[in-house]
């Protein structure tokens, strides 16, 4: 089996989709099921490579930054021919609904192809940005053109269950619920990285893990690093996106260790104590996944997908989006409680190898495409 993913952005020095690279690598390692992907092309990124067994074709894009990083590909639907005829996919999945990159749902219909939509929330209408403009745009995209393209799909695979009503208030009948999901066995395993390890000179580490883009709340993570740099160690894995505004940022917190991009995720969440993700929005977040299953403590906002990994105060802490105070009390208590800090990292663990491994959910969303 041949599969097909279009998605706005992959694994590429401008933009990162990480929830279409889990997919697409992860269904790659299934038995008989090739998986070529189409995306954008922005700056630093190749026409065509191999990622993980995994044929990635771009098409040249126009990328508009933060806030509303999106990619205008205007070739992608000749692009899409050329690449059917060459490698004739059995099935298609659309990776979000909310990009340009989803408009090629009108061509897969127009040449009779079945296609499923895989969605982590509705952009205006119950995920929303720091920016009004953007906001305004995604709610006028969700109810006329997005909302088509969700029906055309021949199915709409929802990443969680809190996403169930509110796609059914859109009016869509054919959907089903497929979490997104980690390689277990690899977080679990991996060796703390030595070079984080010597950062973190015997304190406890605490690890924030992503763009440096205001929807992800580096912000307050900043704030809250110069609040407790006596107490913990403070890690950025940042990615290269915003290469010069994270040199600037080392040189005003000289205190947090600030990195790039980095394929030993693993190794650095085996090395740290706790993870922090205080996003205003969010799907269902990979890294709060990924920092589980390394065995860390998480202490996330409370928005999108969070409570169907987390329960709160079980397998992790969870807050109101923005609430600063509560944010740092509750990490200056898994700091303070060694007891507390050891029971949610076993218990988070359990969850992610339970629920949200690749193992099981890989074969359930190839059942659903």
């Amino acid at each position: 089996m041949k599969i097909c993913i279009i998605a706005p952005n992959f694994k590429e020095p401008t933009a990162w989709m990480i929830s279409a690279y889990k997919t697409a690598v992860n269904l790659a390692k299934i038995k008989d099921v090739k998986v070529i992907v189409l995306t954008s092309q922005t700056k630093g990124s190749k026409k065509f490579e191999i990622i993980e067994g995994v044929k990635v074709y771009r098409s040249k894009a126009i990328y508009i930054p933060d806030p509303f990083n999106y990619a205008f590909t205007p070739f992608i639907f000749s692009d899409l021919r050329r690449l059917i005829k060459k490698e004739n996919p059995d099935r298609f999945l659309i990776s979000k609904y909310m990009f340009f990159s989803s408009l090629t749902a009108f061509q897969l219909k127009l040449l009779g192809k079945k296609f499923v939509i895989q969605t982590d929330t509705f952009p205006g209408y119950i995920w929303f940005a720091p920016s009004r403009l953007l906001n305004i745009f995604m709610w006028i995209y969700t109810r006329t053109l997005g909302l088509w393209v969700l029906h055309l799909a021949d199915k709409v695979i929802l990443l969680y269950e809190g996403l169930v009503r509110p796609a059914k208030r859109l009016g869509l009948k054919k959907i089903s619920v497929v979490h997104n999901g980690v390689d277990f066995d690899k977080f679990e395993k991996a060796k703390p990285a030595k070079d984080i390890v010597k950062f973190k000179d015997g304190k406890k580490l605490i690890t924030y893990l992503g763009r440096l883009d205001e929807v992800k709340g580096y912000k307050l993570a900043l704030k809250l690093a110069n609040d407790l740099k006596d107490k913990a160690k403070f890690l950025f894995v940042c990615g290269n996106k915003y290469s010069t505004k994270r040199k600037e940022l080392a040189i005003k917190y000289p205190f947090i260790k600030f990195v790039g991009f980095r394929k030993d995720v693993a190794e650095i969440f085996a090395a740290s104590d706790i993870h922090i993700l205080p996003s205003y929005n969010e799907g269902l977040p990979n890294s709060v996944m990924e920092a589980m299953a390394s065995g860390c403590a998480v202490v996330a906002s409370d928005v999108g997908g969070m409570r169907s990994i987390i329960s709160d105060k079980k397998e992790g802490f969870l807050f109101k989006r923005g609430d600063y105070s509560k944010f740092k009390d509750l990490v200056e208590k898994l700091i303070s409680d060694s007891q507390v800090l050891k029971t949610i990292k076993s218990s988070g663990k359990e969850k992610i190898k339970k629920e949200f491994n690749w193992k099981t959910i890989g074969e359930s969303l190839l059942k659903e495409i």
